[in-house]
C-alpha cells in the first residue's frame, strides 16, 4: 500500500484482532482505524476525497478504542451521536467523544499512533481473560493453555461510496446445504454499521446486480475454497471503490463442527469435481445442522430469538450487550506486517 503509520498526508490505519488457534467469534476484542488523530484525519480526509468517512473513522475509532482499551461503557457515547446525527456534524462529534472518554476515563484519548497500537494489541492480549471468552471456551472445550496471538491488519474501506461495501459470503446455503453464493452484503458500509442495527443488509446475491465484476472475482474465491476445503465455507470480504479485498475464512474447526449429516457431491463445473458438500435429506436434519449458535451483537434474552432456537433444539448464546438484534458481517482489513520495538 505504500502507507505510513502516523504519516499527516496518508496515513496507514490499522485494525487489531485477535488471532487464536480457534475461532471464538464475537468473544475477542477488536479495534479498527488505529492512527487516526487529530493530524492524520485531515490526511485521510483529502486522500480519500471524502471528509465525512475521514471523521466517521476517527468517530468509530474514538468509540471502539474508549470502550475497548480504556474501559469506557458504550453506553456513554450514544447520546452524543444521536443529538449530532448530521454528516456535517462529525467534527463536533469527535470532539464531544473525546471529552466522554477524558470524563470517564480520566485521561485524554492519544495522540501517538504507535501508543494507540501498543495499547491495542494489550488490550486484545487481555480479552482471553474476560469472563465472556472463558465461558466459550469452557462450552467449546477449547485450552484455557492456549492463548492468543493478535493480528494486525491494514484497513481497507467499504463505505467510500456506492462502488464500495463489505460482506460475508457462503459456498453453500448453510441451512440446505445447496451450493451457489449465500450471504449478505451492506453497500457503502463498514461491518460495524450492521453490528449496531442501524441498516439491514441485503443478499449477497444482488451485488452482481450492483457490481458484476466483483461479484464474479467473488465467486471464483468461493470456488478456490471449496475446492480447497471440499466443504462448506465462509468468508468475509470488503469492496473498496470497486476492488475486492477478500479478508479472512474462519478457522477449519468451525467448519468441520458445521457439516450436516447428510452429504452429497458438489456439482461439476467444466468436469473439475470440486468436492463434496452438505446437504440434509429433509427438515429435521435442516433444523439440526450441528453448528454451535452464536448471536455476535444481539440483545442478550430476545425473546423471539431464544423460543426459536429452543423450537429447533438449539443453544442460544449473545454475546454483546447492543439493544438491537443484527447478522453478523466482517470489517474491511488487508493485510499488512507490524513490528513493535
Amino acid at each position: 500500500m505504500g502507507r505510513r503509520l502516523g504519516d499527516p498526508n496518508d496515513p496507514l490505519l490499522l485494525f487489531v484482532r485477535s488471532g487464536a488457534q480457534h475461532s471464538m467469534p464475537g468473544m475477542m476484542e477488536t479495534i479498527l482505524d488505529v492512527g487516526l488523530n487529530d493530524t492524520t484525519v485531515r490526511g485521510l480526509s483529502e486522500v480519500s476525497g471524502n471528509a465525512d468517512f475521514a471523521w466517521d473513522s476517527y468517530r468509530r475509532l474514538l468509540q471502539m478504542y474508549g470502550a475497548t482499551v480504556l474501559g469506557v461503557a458504550p453506553d456513554l457515547f450514544a447520546p452524543e451521536l444521536a443529538q449530532h446525527p448530521e454528516p456535517h456534524e462529525l467534527p463536533l462529534v469527535v470532539e464531544k467523544f473525546k471529552e466522554v472518554i477524558k470524563g470517564a476515563a480520566d485521561e485524554e484519548f492519544p495522540q501517538d499512533p504507535t501508543t494507540q497500537l501498543r495499547r491495542a494489541v494489550r488490550a486484545v492480549f487481555l480479552s482471553w481473560n474476560d469472563e465472556r471468552a472463558k465461558v466459550y471456551r469452557r462450552r467449546e472445550h477449547i485450552s484455557e493453555d492456549l492463548g492468543t496471538a493478535v493480528t494486525v491488519q491494514a484497513m481497507v474501506y467499504g463505505n467510500l461510496g456506492s462502488d464500495s461495501g463489505t460482506g460475508v459470503a457462503f459456498t453453500h446455503d448453510p441451512a440446505t446445504g445447496h451450493e451457489g453464493v449465500y450471504g449478505d452484503y451492506l453497500p457503502n458500509a463498514q461491518g460495524e454499521d450492521v453490528v449496531s442495527g442501524i441498516r439491514n443488509a441485503i443478499p449477497v446475491k444482488e451485488l452482481e446486480r450492483i457490481d458484476p465484476v466483483s461479484f464474479h472475482q467473488l465467486q471464483d474465491c468461493l470456488l478456490t475454497l471449496t475446492k480447497h476445503y471440499r466443504d462448506l465455507c465462509n468468508t468475509e470480504f470488503t469492496i473498496e471503490r470497486g476492488k475486492l479485498w477478500m479478508l479472512q475464512t474462519p478457522d477449519r474447526q468451525a467448519h468441520r463442527r458445521g457439516r450436516l449429516p447428510h452429504r452429497r457431491p458438489l456439482h461439476r463445473r467444466g468436469g473439475d469435481h470440486a468436492g463434496r458438500g452438505a446437504g440434509p435429506s429433509d427438515r429435521r436434519a435442516a433444523a439440526h445442522p450441528g453448528l454451535p449458535i452464536g448471536v455476535c451483537g444481539e440483545h442478550g434474552g430476545d425473546p423471539y430469538s431464544i423460543h426459536f432456537f429452543d423450537s429447533v433444539g438449539m443453544d442460544y448464546v449473545s454475546c454483546s450487550p447492543l439493544p438491537r438484534a443484527h447478522r453478523p458481517i466482517g470489517g474491511g482489513t488487508g493485510p499488512v506486517r507490524a513490528t513493535l520495538s
